[in-house]
């Protein structure tokens, strides 16, 4: 078990414990992994999450920065493996749904839910191993 989070993360014992918890612009919530996590191959550099200050929401946003954090953890230390390379079609996916600047964050809540659900069960096919021709990264 990594030492560097609370017992809650596993335990979920504190409710408000929200490892990663980040606002941008006051008022847009995210969870951020360190960036030494990013540096060794993590995918999600942030992940955008639901609501806004004042809505009363904080468990919940907690409750996803936990489940985010466990994965996070689990990756790191070797539990899921293998681990996405940078260049396949799994990894495009992966940034689409994650990355800051990705269009996903353009559409409503509900859409942005189906299109991740959506592309959760693709990767279900083993995406990872499928390169992107070096035409369309171009």
């Amino acid at each position: 078990m990594n030492s560097e989070f609370s017992k809650a993360l596993w335990d979920d014992s504190d409710p408000a414990y929200a490892p990663f918890l980040k606002t941008r612009k006051g008022k847009y919530y995210y969870w951020v992994p360190s960036k030494r996590y990013i540096h060794q191959g993590w995918s999600i550099k942030s992940y955008r999450l639901e609501g806004h200050p004042g809505d009363g929401r904080d468990t919940e946003r907690a409750a996803e920065c936990r489940r985010l954090t466990r994965e996070l953890v689990q990756w790191w230390e070797g539990e899921n493996t293998p681990r996405i390379q940078a260049g396949t079609w799994g990894w495009l996916i992966q940034r689409y749904i994650h990355d800051d600047i990705s269009s996903i964050h353009d559409v409503r809540p509900y859409t942005r839910k189906t299109y991740i659900k959506i592309l959760s069960k693709a990767s279900v096919v083993n995406f990872e191993s499928f390169w992107i021709p070096k035409l369309l990264l171009a």
